[in-house]
């Protein structure tokens, strides 16, 4: 079901926002850097990266020794399940949108506490300062976004590499932890044990480099601290996570009378309704490749909702729904934010690995603002679906609209 804003497309160029990978949530880092946050369908791409630098990675991470080829579709899936749980997650480290490394948020602390991370770098790339560039991004993401006190980090002692990242952070030795780990030929190694004390505003304790600063232009709020999808140059499309439940339900019940006119599940949108919907749909959807719910940001502040839920992956099809706050009603948000979700499901392999075929678009015959996004963005209407909503008791007509790949692509060709 959707409600938008029934404005026309903005009438300014877009352009390109930036270097980041396309059609994928990701923490942009500046200057062409980002962690993406890998899905199932990036898996392929990790299983090449990890077999071009697997001799690179068994002297450090003998994790790595015994992995086939098949488990990065394994280690993806658990990956997601981390960040579902609110754990932490694993992206990879992208370099104008080509993986170059992984960053590990091994575990993430509630506010104040202490959390891990983990990295590294394919072999052509190490020397190039880009983990200290990530590790820094991601002590910014954990301190501004999340709160977390501590950070520690822990290597071989005599991965020389990995320290220096440490301490050009500014991290303090900790600890010498004598063979607390295994070498790939199953010899005793010791460790060295890092850690990151984060001040109010990001320094540890006022020494070092701690988290950089932001660089110039970087997105403000949310999207400065979450993993966001560029619509353009005003407009994200972020993954919610369970910290940003509050600002979700209080812009839901500022809303509630347009919302509850035609959404059957706006009737509960309370804290505790809508960390459900966080926990149990929105962040396994990402998880398991069906879909996604996400806010839509503007210039940083979070002003809706859109996601491509009821995924039939045999199929190769889905349904998009949105709302807007009705106060940014005539600025195009809602039809810009779609355009961008309808060229990742069309031009990524987002549906078990290929694109999808068949977009619909299903809404109260009445709801005239959200039919006419589908008309505006070219969907064709197929007819009415007669009693096929139930909200508020009443049941309701359904007009349905769709929009299919071969259509998109004529639209949208592929860059030459």
């Amino acid at each position: 079901m959707a409600v938008d804003d029934g404005s026309s497309p903005h009438d300014l160029e877009s352009g390109p926002v930036t270097s980041r990978p396309r059609h994928a949530f990701s923490l942009d880092l500046g200057d062409g850097l980002a962690l993406r946050l890998r899905e199932p369908h990036h898996a392929p791409e990790y299983r090449t990266m990890l077999e071009a630098n697997r001799a690179h990675l068994e002297r450090w991470l003998p994790v790595f020794a015994p992995l086939r080829p098949e488990d990065a579709d394994a280690l993806t899936a658990r990956s997601l399940e981390l960040f579902a749980s609110g754990a932490g997650w694993e992206a990879d480290l992208c370099e104008h949108g080509e993986p170059v490394g992984v960053v590990r948020l091994h575990s993430r602390s509630a506010p104040g506490g202490s959390s891990e991370l983990g990295y590294w770098v394919a072999a052509a790339h190490e020397g190039r300062g880009l983990v200290t560039r990530a590790v820094s991004g991601v002590l910014r993401y954990l301190l501004d976004g999340f709160g977390v006190g501590h950070v520690s980090l822990v290597t071989a002692t005599d991965n020389e590499r990995s320290r220096r990242v440490a301490e050009r952070l500014g991290f303090e030795l900790e600890a010498l932890m004598r063979r607390s780990s295994v070498s790939v030929a199953g010899e005793p190694v010791d460790q060295a044990c890092y850690g990151l004390v984060l001040g109010e505003r990001g320094g540890p304790d006022g020494r070092g480099a701690g988290p950089a600063d932001p660089p110039d232009g970087a997105p403000l709020g949310l999207a400065r601290t979450r993993f966001t999808l560029p619509v353009d140059y005003e407009l994200e499309l972020v993954v919610l996570e369970r910290e940003d439940v509050a600002r979700l339900s209080d812009l839901a019940q500022r809303n509630a009378r347009q919302l509850q006119q035609w959404m059957p599940w706006a009737a509960d949108l309370s804290h505790e309704a809508l960390l459900g919907f966080v926990t149990g749909r929105a962040l396994p959807a990402i998880a398991a490749g069906n879909g996604f719910e996400v806010g839509m940001l503007e210039r940083g502040g979070l002003v809706g909702m859109v996601g491509v839920h009821h995924v039939a992956k045999d199929l190769r099809r889905g349904e998009i729904g949105y709302w807007l706050d009705a106060e940014r009603y005539g600025n195009g948000i809602v039809t810009r934010c779609v355009t961008a979700v309808l060229a990742r499901c069309f031009e990524s392999p987002a549906c078990g690995g290929r694109p999808f075929e068949r977009i619909e678009i299903r809404a109260d015959v009445d709801n005239l603002r959200s039919r006419a996004v589908a008309e505006r963005l070219g969907f064709e209407f197929e007819g009415v679906l007669r009693r096929f909503i139930l909200n508020g008791g009443a049941h309701r007509d359904a007009a349905v609209y769709s929009l299919l790949r071969d259509e998109w692509v004529a639209k949208h060709p592929p860059d030459a």
